[in-house]
Formats: C-alpha cells, structure tokens, sequence
C-alpha cells in the first residue's frame, strides 16, 4: 500500500495528459455547438425573412383593393 501511496503522490504525466483530454473535448463540444447554433439562427432568420416578406405583400394586396 505505500508503494501505491509514493507512485501517486503528485501529479503525473498520465494526469496532464488527461486533463489535457479533457479541455480539448470541451473546447470541441463548445465550438461545435455554437456553429450549430449560429446555423440554425441564420436558418430562422431566413425563414423569418420569407415570411415577413408574404406578409407584406399581402398587405400590400389588401391595400390595393
């Protein structure tokens, strides 16, 4: 049991490598959602824009008449 207790007693390099693991994959999780959630609010904006523009010709129509 103390050799195990000497072996761990600071940080290794298996360690680092580890928490090096671990910030990589959060970085990727992060940009990877903010790029789908940027496409998907270019999405509803584009069919926000269709929409208001139906509409507006719409009114314009009723207006017209």
């Amino acid at each position: 049991m103390k050799n195990i207790k000497r072996i761990r007693k600071g940080m290794t390099f298996a360690d680092s490598l580890v928490g090096l693991l671990v910030i990589c994959a959060g970085s990727l999780f992060y940009f990877e959602g903010t790029q789908i959630i940027q496409q998907r609010m270019q999405d509803c904006d584009q069919q926000l824009r269709v929409v208001r523009r139906a509409y507006e010709q719409h009114l314009d129509t009723k207006v017209e008449v």
